[in-house]
């Protein structure tokens, strides 16, 4: 995966909520710490995108600096 976003110089995000779970923490301290046995494997699963609805388009409030908060994403019409 980080070839892929070098190669294609993109930003990928993805959100880790869960690890201040108490039990995932949990979880993850057994693993690290040998408690379960010696790792051959994991697997991730991550459910999927929730599709959300187009949104209509706004002015850009004066006080935003929408090219800034865009950052290097693709140019996109401004929807609150």
């Amino acid at each position: 995966m980080r070839r892929a976003v070098q190669a294609n110089r993109v930003v990928f995000q993805f959100g880790t909520q869960q690890r201040s779970d108490r039990k995932f923490w949990r979880a993850c301290s057994l693993a690290r710490n040998g408690r379960i046995g010696q790792l051959q494997s994991i697997l991730v699963g991550v459910p999927g995108s929730v599709e959300v609805p187009a949104q209509p388009t706004e002015p850009v409030p004066k006080e935003l600096d929408y090219d800034l908060w865009l950052g290097p994403a693709p140019e996109a019409p401004y929807s609150f």
